[in-house]
Parts: C-alpha cells; sequence; structure tokens
C-alpha cells in the first residue's frame, strides 16, 4: 500500500498533477501509515480512513466514497496487478457522464492459466446472471467515474464482496450509464489467494442478488 502510495504521488508530480487526493481504507489490516505523512511533498494529498465495521472489498469501496469530492473518481486495488502508469493514462482520458472501466490484458507467460480460467468463468456468469448488456470484464480492478455518479453509487451499492464492481455495472446500466472500456496491461499479484469455497458459494449468490435485488 505505501510502495503503491508512493509511486501514485511521483508519477503525478512527475505530470504536474498537484490538485489530487489519494484515499487509502484501511479495512482491519494491522498496518501502520505514520511514515507516509513525514515527506511534505506528499502528506498533504493522503488521507487514511479506518474502516472496521464492515469487511470486503465492495463495503471498503463504498465506505471510502464517502469521503471523496474530487470531479474524477478513480478505484483501484492497492497490488499494482494494473501498472501506475495505465491508472493515470485513464484517468487523463477520461470524459464525465460515464464509467470508465479496465479490461485486462494478460501476459500469458506470467499469469497462472487456472486463474485466468477462473476469471473468465467469473465474467461468463457475472454477464448471465447479473447483467443484461455485455460487459468485457467485470474482474479488473480499475474504475473510473465522476462525482455525480459516484453519489449514486455510494447510496446503491449493497455487495460487500469481490462482486460489488458487478452490481456497479448492474446500476449504471439501469439508469442508462454509458460505460467504455479501456485496455490495461495485468499481472497477477504475488500475494492474491484463491478462496475456492468464497467464490463458488457467496460470489455465486451475490451475482444472482444483484440481478434480482439491485433497486434505484
Amino acid at each position: 500500500v505505501s510502495e503503491t502510495f508512493l509511486l501514485l504521488s511521483q508519477e503525478l508530480t512527475a505530470r504536474n498533477i498537484k490538485n489530487y487526493e489519494i484515499v487509502i481504507v484501511n479495512d482491519g489490516c494491522p498496518t501502520f501509515y505514520e511514515h507516509l505523512y513525514t515527506n511534505p511533498l506528499y502528506s498533504n494529498n493522503l488521507r487514511v480512513i479506518e474502516n472496521k465495521k464492515y469487511f470486503g472489498k465492495g463495503a471498503a469501496v463504498k465506505y471510502g466514497l464517502n469521503f471523496l469530492s474530487k470531479d474524477i473518481i478513480c478505484v483501484i486495488d492497492s497490488d499494482q496487478s494494473v501498472s501506475i502508469t495505465d491508472t493515470l493514462n485513464t484517468c487523463l482520458s477520461y470524459k464525465s457522464g460515464h464509467l470508465l472501466y479496465g479490461v485486462r490484458v494478460f501476459d500469458s507467460e506470467k499469469n497462472d492459466k487456472f486463474r485466468r480460467m477462473l476469471g473468465l468463468i467469473l465474467i461468463f456468469l457475472a454477464n448471465f446472471l447479473s447483467l443484461k448488456h455485455f460487459v468485457q470484464d467485470t474482474q479488473c480492478p480499475l474504475k473510473v467515474f465522476d462525482n455525480q455518479i459516484k453519489e449514486i453509487l455510494k447510496k446503491h451499492i449493497t455487495i460487500n464482496g469481490g462482486m460489488y464492481d458487478v452490481q456497479i455495472f448492474r446500476i449504471t446500466e439501469i439508469l442508462g450509464i454509458p460505460k467504455i472500456p479501456k485496455r490495461v496491461y495485468f499481472s497477477e499479484p504475488g500475494i492474491s489467494i484463491l478462496k475456492l469455497s468464497k467464490i463458488i458459494l457467496k460470489d455465486f449468490f451475490d451475482l444472482i442478488r444483484i440481478r434480482i435485488y439491485t433497486r434505484i
């Protein structure tokens, strides 16, 4: 997390982008970020918020949306599976009024084939069970949208787990908000752990819940 923050800050500084804020959502991980505040070049653009009540990626994203005020919002994982360069280029290409989402381009020699196949199955199930309009990649950890869309999402995201991004697509689908794919290179995070029981049970039923219970 710390490394990702510093790399983002350095790249933003190199591009002479000053009006930004990086919000880190800490959902109970015993990590301390005090050392990040010691550098005056970056400390004014950092906020760390604690989310100890609700667990899961979707819960962290929904909680974090309450603390964002910039015109353009970018949601990413902290594992750098999508490069800093691709992340910032995606943000700079954004035009308000639509949802911009990453479509992963895999390096076949560096990515686990089983994980890739499982990801394709999840994308198929998400489109088949939850969505009416096809989405190229529901699992890429990169979403960019404007402040108006943020206000809608924070009111209607109800999925706490990893399928929260499918619900984002469902919400924008219901409202007719255009979705635009953006190709980004993807590297599997080495510390990521597959929990098949969670994927087979919780994620599957979350996809059904998204289609039936998402209401605007």
